[in-house]
């Protein structure tokens, strides 16, 4: 059994359901990985490797059960879709931060089919909840409600065209940016040191952990520490909110850190992660040493 079949088993859709290439299995796919498999910050934190070769993705995912971030989901989906006859490349580019990155360390996947170009984001913080168009200026709607709003630039260095990704408010109209895609050939070295950013004081990923999973009625769900959970959440406490779609109000939580029962069942149980509950920053900080992957377990 292969990793496209025993990846594909592991989102509950059987390869021979699976046509030639088609938007509706594309989003198909696309829905099951993100309502399946976590996004998740803390081994960033703890200073482990990212991930970005396909094998590793998935024992990760699939094998290890304890998620990743863009590199890891995007690795995988990418590999399985080019497997069953996608066009695909990688897209990479800056995110917005409250400023734009250093170049590249944002993964997401282009997909070209039947003349048009998608983005498949299953691995950013908001998990976007279907594929969306490289088409220049038109309000595009998702599922959950969320409104995806592409512009293009070209680069002034050599011309290859620059995506940005943003998403306008249902409320006020407000247009914000969310990350770049740039759509060239990448070099392996250039990715690579990239994804450097992510573990340097600059970066996002030290102050903080969020665990993100998208449920079966589009409900986005995080659990998130430090400065993932944003000003004024308290240090010692985790906090956890239900986002349900189409622009329902949140519910919100604080769960005390120390109340590692709750935490667990949150982790395992709506996560679907096989880890134990994470710490404030700083106790996560002190795993950086000694941070290790646990035992894959075989699927067949």
């Amino acid at each position: 059994m292969d990793i496209t079949d025993k990846y594909l088993a592991s989102i509950g859709i059987a390869r021979d359901s699976i046509g030639k290439p088609s938007i509706d299995d594309l989003n198909r796919i696309h829905h099951a990985h993100i309502t399946t498999y976590a996004y998740n910050s803390i081994r960033v934190l703890r200073g482990s490797d990212v991930h970005e070769l396909p094998a590793d993705a998935f024992d990760d995912l699939v094998a290890c059960k304890i998620g990743g971030i863009c590199a890891e989901h995007c690795s995988l989906l990418m590999a399985v879709l080019r497997d069953l006859g996608y066009d695909v490349s990688v897209g990479a580019g800056e995110v917005w931060v409250g400023y734009w990155s250093p170049p590249l360390p944002h993964r997401s996947i282009v997909v070209t089919l039947n003349g048009e170009r998608y983005i498949s984001d299953a691995g950013h913080t908001l998990r976007f909840p279907g594929v969306f168009k490289l088409e220049h200026g038109v309000d595009q709607l998702l599922p959950d409600g969320t409104i995806i709003v592409m512009t293009c630039k070209r680069d002034a260095a050599d011309g290859h065209e620059v995506w940005t990704v943003n998403t306008r408010s249902q409320g006020d109209g407000e247009i914000k940016p969310i990350h770049r895609v740039h759509v060239r050939e990448f070099t392996r070295e250039e990715l690579d040191g990239a994804v450097d950013w992510l573990f340097t004081e600059e970066s996002p990923f030290p102050y903080g952990w969020l665990l993100q999973i998208v449920t079966e009625d589009l409900s986005n769900i995080t659990l998130a520490a430090g400065s993932w959970a944003g000003k004024g959440a308290p240090a010692d406490c985790a906090k956890y909110v239900v986002r349900p779609p189409n622009g329902a109000e949140a519910a919100t939580e604080y769960i005390p850190l120390s109340d590692v029962h709750r935490l667990e069942a949150l982790i395992r149980k709506v996560f679907h992660v096989d880890m134990p509950p994470f710490g404030t920053v700083e106790e996560e900080q002190t795993l950086r040493s000694s941070a290790q992957k646990p035992e894959a377990t075989p699927l067949d």
